[in-house]
């Protein structure tokens, strides 16, 4: 029983991470219930428990920020929202074909801003047409403007996305495919044997 709880107080630990930040008033919590060890001896077990409890919500807290990307000059959400940029990078996932466009999950190395080459690290969503098709493993050239993901009515898109870990989007770049076959071999087959299928 006492694991169950123990995993409810970190799964709530993890999603009250997500809302609010890392205070560490928060770490002394934990440790308030012990010193009444000394006037409650009787009942030392329920005081030692509600500590583990405390501890454990407040690791899945700290568990939840330490996953977060820092965000400086090597990672793409640093590039929002500065005007056109070129990213070169390796299509990560089966693109998602709409009526009208096509989602493209790309796994960015590197990106030109002006006359500066750097390499980085992250994954942009990129809102292309239908036409022409694009697969796994293709390797693009991409131009436009990154833009960091806005929520659309009550739908928090952009935290539906930052939990794949997206933080930009570009709209209808410009596209030049470099290269093709640069994904996993196995995953290749499967999503072409799932195209084919379809």
């Amino acid at each position: 029983m006492l694991l169950i709880y123990l995993s409810c107080v970190w799964i709530i630990g993890i999603l009250l991470g997500s809302k609010f930040g890392i205070a560490p008033v928060w770490l002394l919590l934990s440790l308030l219930p012990l010193p009444s060890i000394m006037f409650f001896r009787r009942r030392k077990k329920p005081i030692i428990v509600l500590s583990l409890l405390i501890l454990v919500f407040l690791g899945g807290i700290i568990r939840y920020h330490s996953v977060l990307p820092v965000i400086d000059e090597n990672h793409i959400r640093f590039y929002n929202e500065r005007g056109t940029v070129e990213l070169k990078g390796t299509v990560n996932t089966a693109p998602d074909v709409r009526d009208k466009t096509t989602h493209i999950y790309l796994s960015v190395t590197e990106i030109r801003d002006g006359s500066v080459r750097k390499e980085v690290e992250g994954q942009v969503l990129l809102f292309v047409p239908r036409y022409p098709a694009y697969d796994y493993g293709d390797e693009l050239l991409v131009s436009g403007e990154l833009v960091t993901p806005r929520s659309i009515d009550d739908f928090d898109y952009r935290g539906y996305l930052a939990n794949q870990g997206i933080y930009s989007t570009m709209f209808y770049p410009e596209i030049e495919v470099q290269d093709t076959g640069k994904g996993f071999p196995p995953l290749s087959w499967i999503y072409s044997l799932r195209e084919r299928l379809s």
